[in-house]
């Protein structure tokens, strides 16, 4: 079974009047990784992920979540309580609760959080977010 974002990307690319290798060149990778992208064969970083939404203007959620051809959401794409991970982080409180519940990935970075200001420590919470949205989604059951 495709996933959403492999289906997504594939149609964005296809909108946009581009080949595999055009959409490679616009990442700076090459034509077979894009390809195993699509394919569902590998899944790109949840930086790389970023990218392509901002290379195609949509947002993280819906290339990874909402099926563009159909409007579907898929169903176990979303977290089911909205409370445990905010769709967007906007307040240093937010980031610092996201971050507090999953040191382990600060500490895996190696990054350190005390030495981050307020708004790169919105915009680290926010990336983890997305990367637990996206394997929340991808091994979930």
């Amino acid at each position: 079974m495709t996933s959403i974002f492999s289906k997504n990307l594939r149609y964005l690319r296809k909108q946009k009047g581009w080949g595999q290798d055009e959409l490679a060149k616009r990442t700076n990778r090459s034509q077979p990784t894009v390809q195993l992208w699509e394919s569902d064969k590998r899944s790109p970083t949840m930086e790389m992920v970023t990218e392509l939404a901002e290379i195609f203007g949509v947002d993280v959620n819906t290339l990874i979540y909402k099926d563009l051809e159909t409007g579907s959401c898929s169903k176990d794409g979303y977290v089911s309580d909205p409370n445990l991970i905010p769709s967007m982080i906007t307040s240093l409180e937010e980031a610092t609760q996201i971050i507090v519940n999953h040191p382990s990935v600060a500490f895996y970075g190696g990054y350190d959080v005390s030495k981050l200001s307020d708004e790169e420590k919105i915009e680290f919470a926010n990336w983890i977010a997305d990367s637990i949205k996206l394997y929340a989604r991808k091994f979930g059951k």
